[in-house]
This record gives C-alpha cells, structure tokens and sequence, in this order.
C-alpha cells in the first residue's frame, strides 16, 4: 500500500508517495529544499531513492526547488506536456484569477525558478504514480 506524507510548504503543499518508487510531487518555491530534506530525515528516508519528481502545474510555488532537488537526487522529473515549455522558461503558466483575492495577488506571483531537463513529458490525466509511471 502506498504511503502518502504531506509536506506542508510556504505557499504550497507537496506529497511524498511511497509506493514501488518513492515519488514527490511538487517541490514548492526558490529554497524549500531544506524543508523538504527535513522531511525527508524525520521519515527516515534518503534523498537518493527519490526516482521521479513530478509536477501538477508549472508555477513558481510548485517547481521552485525542482532543480536543486533533482541536482541533488538524481531523480528523473516530469511534468504535463501543456506546461513543459513554462517549465523550461522558468516561468509561471498564465493564472487566471477568480476571485477578488487571487485578483489582488496574483500580480506578486511572478517569481521564476531555476530549470532543469524534463525527463518524461506527461499527456494523460490520470497516472498511477504508487507503481511508478516509467
């Protein structure tokens, strides 16, 4: 059975599956690597058995620390294909806000983010990432 962790980051939440391969989707923003690694040691778990990291959409508070973390583990990355070429710029995918609130943020969520290869361009919508989608 898979394990699910929930890290709980500055402005975002990322998921560590432990499954056949242990995968993490999303890395948050610029420097979160430490928290993540923090994580990391409370469960016990060491960063070079991360194998793929994946990313639900291509904005700065989910890909930020991707680089670093991918330098740093080895693990293959992946990302929808509709957001690959965001990816690689190091820019956020267009956010449409729809409410007041995101209208009044949404004009300080412009950070980039350091990139990194795309290892495996996703194109479903459903992927059972416990087994591993590679």
């Amino acid at each position: 059975m898979t394990q699910i962790i929930q890290l709980n980051l500055k402005l975002s939440n990322a998921f560590l599956l432990l499954g056949k391969k242990m995968v993490l989707v999303d890395t948050g923003t610029r420097n979160e690597t430490s928290t993540i690694l923090k994580a990391f040691q409370k469960a016990g778990l060491n960063l070079q058995d991360l194998s793929l990291i994946v990313h639900t959409h291509a904005h700065f508070d989910h890909c930020g620390s991707t680089a670093d973390l991918q330098q740093k583990s080895g693990a293959l990355v992946a990302i929808h294909k509709s957001d690959s070429s965001c990816f690689m710029e190091g820019k956020s995918a267009h956010i449409e806000p729809i409410n007041l609130f995101g209208k009044l943020i949404t004009p300080f969520m412009k950070d980039g983010y350091q990139t990194t290869k795309i290892d495996l361009l996703m194109d479903k919508t459903f992927y059972d990432l416990s087994r591993g989608i590679y």
